[in-house]
């Protein structure tokens, strides 16, 4: 995982690498990130804090993607429009345009 951390956060791989910290603060670090509230913290389980942390990180990766990949086209001219469910069955059935 520390990776994946590593190849999206910028210029600091380097020194997360030589210095492992313990996944205690490792954990807390990434609840301060995330603002996860400290009654929540309180409350939940070890292991469940974790898979709630590492599906945030997941998510902004994937959000991160999207966003580079939309750089991406927008630097080739490509116009890409996100529809919702509605505007798109609208659209098949030729009501909208």
């Amino acid at each position: 995982m520390l990776r994946l951390y590593d190849k999206f956060s910028k210029g600091q791989g380097e020194r997360r690498n030589n210095l492992i910290v313990p996944r205690v603060i490792t954990i807390m670090q990434k609840c301060v990130e995330h603002n996860i509230q400290t009654a929540f913290i309180e409350k939940l389980h070890f292991n469940d804090l974790y898979v709630l942390i590492l599906s945030l990180d997941i998510s902004k990766m994937r959000q991160t993607l999207k966003e580079k990949q939309r750089q991406k086209e927008k630097q080739r001219g490509i116009n890409v429009v996100d529809v919702n469910p509605g505007d798109a069955v609208k659209f098949l059935k030729g009501g909208g345009g």
